[in-house]
C-alpha cells in the first residue's frame, strides 16, 4: 500500500512510524450520522455507496481521553484502513448503531477498555488488523451479520474476543493468543466459527456460555489453553463441532455441562490431561468419527436422563470413533473392533474405529487371513469420488518393496459414506457382481502378508492418498 506521505515531502505536522508503516497523527475522530464523514474527521476519499465507500486511512490516534475512533448512528459504506489506534481511555474504535463498516489492516494497541467495540449493528467487519493489549480484544453486543476474519487478537486481559446477543456472525482464521480466554459467546446464535488458530490463552479456548445455540465450530486449531480447550455450558445446544484440533490443556480438551443435542465429529484429541471430553448432566449428544488420543478419552456424569432426551450415541449405527486407549481388535478386516468401548455411565460405542478418522477416500481395514482376503476402503469425504486411475498397492513397510498393485477399472465409484470391498481371488476365479466389491485377481490369490504388512491407496497422478498398516498382533 502507497504511503500516504510521498517520500521527500516534508509535512507540516507530526508523524508516527510503527512497523515500517508511516501513520499521519490526528486527533480522536468522532462521526455521528452520515453527514459527518468529513474530512476534518479523517475522510480522505469516497462518496459513501457501497461502490465507492467512504475511506479513512493512515491516521495515528494515540491518548484520546474517550475512544479513538467513533462512528455511531450511520449506514453509510465506510472503510478505516491502516490506522494506528493506541492508549485510549476507553475502547480504540467503537461501532453503535451502525452498518457497513469495515475496519481493515489497522493496529489498534493498548487502549483501556477494547481494542475494537461493536455494538446494536450489524454488516460490519473487521479484518486483517492487529489487536492487542487490552481489557477485551474485540468486544460484541447485540450485532448481526458480522464477519471478523484473519485478525491477530492478543494479550487481552478478559477474552480476546466476546460477545453477548451475536448472531449470524463469521469468526474465521483469526489467530487468537495469550488472552486470558480466546474466545467467549453469550445467548448468541448461529455463529461460524472456523480455521481460527486459539492457543496460549490462560484460561480457555472457546466458551459457549449459557443461551449459545446452533453455532458451529469448524477445523480450528485450539492447543495450550491452560483449562480446557472448548466449554459448552447449559441452554447451548445443537452445537456443531467439526475437524477441530483440540490438545495440550490441563483439563478436559471438550467439556459439556447442561449441554444436550450437539454433535461432535471428525475432531481429533490429544494431550488432555483430565479427560478428552467431560459430560456433566449432558444428554442427546452424538459422536461420531473423533480420535480420542488421551490416556484418560471421556468421563461421564449425569443425574437420570430427563424426558424426552436419549443417553448419548456414541456411533452412528454403523462406524463409531477410534479410541488410543481400547484394546482393540479386528477378526474380519473390515476396519471396526470387534471390542466396543464403554464410554461410561452404560454408555457404548458399538463400532470403534480401528484407525484414526480421517475426510478422505481411506483404507478402513484389511483382512489378511485366506480363503476370505479383502481390503476394505470407505469414503470419508461428503462427495462422490471416481477410481478410474487409481490403484491399490501391497507394501512390505520394512523394506518399501512394493509386493502387488491393483488398478481400479474405469467407472467404479465410491458415493460419499460408502464402503468398497477388494476381495483377493484367484487368476480365473468367478468376479462378483455386486456394486461394492471389486476383485483383485492374483495367480496365488493371497496379495497380503498373513504377518503384517502395509496397503497404500494411490491417486491417477501417483501421490499417496492414504495408508494403513497391520499386522498379527491386532488383527488387522
Amino acid at each position: 500500500m502507497k504511503n500516504l506521505v510521498a517520500a521527500g515531502l516534508i509535512l507540516a505536522f507530526c508523524s508516527a512510524i510503527v512497523f515500517g508503516t508511516e501513520f499521519v497523527s490526528h486527533d480522536a475522530i468522532y462521526i455521528d450520522g452520515n453527514d459527518s464523514f468529513t474530512t476534518h474527521n479523517g475522510v480522505v476519499g469516497g462518496s459513501g455507496d457501497a461502490d465507492d465507500p467512504y475511506v479513512l486511512e493512515g491516521w495515528a490516534i494515540a491518548g484520546s481521553t474517550g475512544h479513538g475512533l467513533t462512528i455511531v448512528n450511520a449506514d453509510a459504506y465506510c472503510i478505516i484502513r491502516n490506522c494506528q489506534v493506541t492508549r485510549s481511555q476507553w475502547s480504540g474504535i467503537l461501532i453503535a448503531d451502525s452498518s457497513n463498516v469495515i475496519i481493515e489492516e489497522c493496529e489498534i494497541v493498548q487502549n483501556a477498555h477494547s481494542g475494537v467495540e461493536i455494538v446494536s449493528s450489524s454488516r460490519i467487519a473487521v479484518r486483517d488488523s492487529s489487536i492487542d493489549g487490552h481489557t477485551w480484544g474485540i468486544g460484541l453486543r447485540d450485532v448481526s451479520d458480522t464477519d471478523l476474519h484473519g485478525n491477530l487478537v492478543a494479550g487481552s486481559s478478559e477474552a480476546g474476543i466476546s460477545g453477548e446477543a451475536v448472531n449470524r456472525c463469521l469468526i474465521v482464521g483469526n489467530e487468537v493468543t495469550r488472552n486470558d480466554l480466546g474466545i467467549g459467546l453469550y445467548n448468541s446464535r448461529e455463529n461460524f466459527l472456523a480455521g481460527n488458530e486459539i492457543h496460549g490463552n490462560s484460561s480457555g479456548g472457546i466458551d459457549l456460555w449459557p443461551g449459545s445455540s446452533r453455532n458451529e465450530l469448524v477445523n480450528n486449531v485450539i492447543v495450550e489453553n491452560s483449562t480446557h480447550g472448548i466449554w459448552v455450558q447449559e441452554g447451548s445446544d445443537e452445537t456443531v463441532i467439526t475437524l477441530n484440533t483440540v490438545s495440550m490443556h490441563t483439563g478436559a480438551g471438550l467439556r459439556l455441562t447442561g449441554a444436550c443435542s450437539n454433535h461432535v465429529a471428525g475432531n481429533s484429541f490429544s494431550t488432555n490431561l483430565e479427560c478428552d471430553v467431560d459430560l456433566d448432566s449432558s444428554q442427546d449428544n452424538s459422536f461420531v468419527w473423533n480420535s480420542f488420543l488421551s490416556s484418560t478419552p471421556v468421563s461421564v456424569s449425569y443425574s437420570p436422563v430427563p424426558e424426552g432426551l436419549q443417553a448419548n450415541a456414541w456411533d452412528n449405527g454403523s462406524e463409531g470413533n477410534y479410541w488410543y486407549v481400547l484394546d482393540r481388535w479386528d477378526s474380519n478386516g473390515d476396519g471396526l473392533s470387534d471390542v466396543p468401548f464403554n464410554a461410561g455411565e452404560g454408555e457404548m460405542d458399538r463400532f470403534p474405529l480401528m484407525r484414526p478418522w480421517q475426510p478422505t477416500v481411506a483404507i478402513r481395514g484389511v483382512h489378511f487371513s485366506v480363503p476370505d482376503e479383502s481390503a476394505t476402503l470407505v469414503n470419508w469425504t461428503d462427495a462422490t469420488i471416481t477410481l478410474d486411475g487409481w490403484s491399490l498397492l501391497s507394501v512390505d513397510p520394512a523394506t518399501d518393496v512394493v509386493l502387488g498393485q491393483y488398478f481400479f477399472p474405469d467407472g467404479i465409484s465410491l458415493p460419499a459414506g460408502q464402503l468398497l470391498v477388494v476381495r483377493s481371488i484367484q487368476d480365473g476365479a468367478e468376479i462378483s457382481s455386486q456394486d461394492a466389491v471389486a476383485d483383485w485377481a492374483s495367480e496365488s490369490g493371497n496379495v497380503w502378508r498373513d504377518w503384517g504388512g502395509a496397503a497404500r491407496l494411490i491417486s491417477p497422478g501417483g501421490n499417496l492418498v492414504d495408508e494403513y498398516t497391520f499386522d498379527w498382533a491386532t488383527g488387522v
